[in-house]
């Protein structure tokens, strides 16, 4: 090749190079923000996403409401539902926990009736401030049970890895299936996005 004809095969060459680096820039860009651990909040999830879904076993919801009776074996069926896990009494970790997903579930305005919660009381001696949980919390649902009772529950809400259930919070579907694990320190903003971003897309429930 003469020298002077490097130039014009460069030149011929160069909208196929500014083509291939447009196309690879986003690739190359993901892949870097992935390696550092960089997550956009407008992309992502906040809670962490089970997948796939974990379908509600039998038995699973067999316990008992705190104050007597059954839970309705239907009752993770045609609502999202909040479940929170945490053992007796409820410390100040545990209202915290209550009172974001309270206020979450108030922010939802009209969708506010196709979200249900459930506190799981996983173990512990009775709680002394019960009547003031129930006061502070007259939309929740408590229950507990006996280690066996309990067992199905916790290894279906455990079955989307993340550890002990204690102190966590887990969203299902209105067709009772495991979506999303929360941190034991779940925070707000977080949670309300999921909300009102799957009630938004979502027509069940």
């Amino acid at each position: 090749m003469t020298p002077q004809g490097a130039p014009d095969r460069f030149r011929r060459l160069l909208p196929m190079v500014i083509v291939v680096l447009v196309f690879l820039a986003p690739v190359t860009g993901s892949w870097l923000l992935r390696l550092s651990g960089w997550r956009s909040e407008h992309l992502v999830n906040y809670g962490t996403l089970v997948t796939p879904p974990k379908p509600v076993p039998a038995g699973a919801v067999d316990l008992e409401r705190v104050g007597g009776g059954a839970l309705d074996p239907h009752f993770l069926l045609g609502k999202w539902t909040l479940i929170q896990v945490d053992r007796t009494p409820c410390d100040t970790a545990c209202a915290h926990r209550l009172w974001v997903t309270r206020q979450v579930r108030v922010t939802l305005g009209e969708d506010l009736r196709r979200v249900q919660r459930l506190l799981v009381f996983s173990g512990g001696r009775p709680d002394p401030h019960l009547a003031e949980l129930r006061a502070a919390h007259p939309d929740l649902t408590i229950v507990g049970g006996s280690p066996q009772q309990l067992r199905t529950m916790f290894d279906w809400l455990n079955s989307g890895g993340g550890g002990p259930v204690d102190g966590h919070v887990y969203l299902v579907d209105p067709l009772g299936n495991l979506m999303m694990r929360y941190p034991a320190d779940l925070k707000p903003s977080g949670l309300q996005k999921d909300l009102k971003r799957l009630l938004k897309v979502s027509h069940i429930g």
